[in-house]
């Protein structure tokens, strides 16, 4: 096949791979703008703009990815001073922390540089409703994590049972998974509580408790949960559809209402 054939393919959706070659370019020179305008932010010195430019450029990354960008571009594995000053360090952290998915290979970099700074400073960080709910948690706190067996060492707990549940049913197809829900404990004031996070609904902690019990999810009881969340999800959009019309009626009531009369 020759050069001129081969880069006229096309992929899924009719893209050629001449047009996926010209997207990978356009998106690499937009990444090293954005992180060009970190560094610049750096330079200058103000926290500000640094934080800003850094949730900036980790934002335009699909969800698995941002982890990672951030750890090696904005925090650059903890040796900048973005990720040594606890005004950039917390505020990129918390203000990207429910855009993060999975990347666990990451979690011992995160924890280490998390560990490098004050213990508890990340609290002082969070925003007025993740730090209503921190204030109202118990001096000794349970916390459940829903996921496969060999991520319950990871460091997103949340106090709410039934949201571990969820998370650990979304695990239920994949046949390597082994779907676990994982117990444990840790004291509010506990230096490995690093942040709380009500931001999303999911009651979260981020921290790494005692781990006290580790229990099975028989694959029924997944299969409920998965198709509960589905009936809830449809009835939400049921909702929003049924809310569209009837203000898009009032809106062409409205309009007809007002129109000068014709004939």
């Amino acid at each position: 096949m020759s050069r001129d054939r081969y880069a006229n393919m096309s992929f899924e959706g009719g893209i050629t791979r001449a047009e996926v070659v010209a997207r990978s370019k356009r998106f690499g020179a937009m990444h090293a703008r954005n992180w060009k305008q970190l560094r610049k932010a750096e330079r200058d010195g103000d926290e500000q703009r640094i934080v800003r430019a850094a949730t900036y450029a980790v934002g335009f990354y699909g969800n698995g990815a941002r982890l990672p960008q951030t750890i090696r571009h904005a925090f650059r594995f903890g040796l900048s001073e973005t990720a040594k000053n606890p005004n950039t360090f917390w505020p990129i952290l918390i203000r990207l922390w429910d855009g993060y998915d999975g990347a666990p290979d990451w979690k011992l970099d995160l924890i280490r540089i998390m560990d490098d700074h004050e213990p508890g400073s990340g609290l002082r960080y969070m925003t007025d409703e993740s730090r209503a709910f921190y204030d109202q948690l118990p001096k000794v706190v349970t916390v459940y994590r829903g996921c496969a067996r060999k991520y319950t060492d990871c460091i997103a707990w949340t106090t709410d049972r039934a949201t571990a549940a969820f998370f650990a049913a979304r695990t239920r197809y994949d046949p390597n998974s082994d779907p676990v829900i994982a117990t444990g404990h840790i004291s509010v004031t506990d230096p490995k509580l690093y942040f709380a996070s009500a931001d999303r609904g999911e009651f979260e902690i981020v921290c790494r408790p005692t781990i006290t019990k580790i229990v099975p999810q028989p694959p029924d009881v997944l299969d409920a949960i998965m198709e509960a969340h589905a009936t809830k999800q449809k009835q939400e959009l049921d909702g929003l559809l049924k809310s569209s019309r009837a203000a898009n009626a009032g809106l062409t009531a409205a309009r007809t209402s007002t129109s000068p009369a014709t004939g």
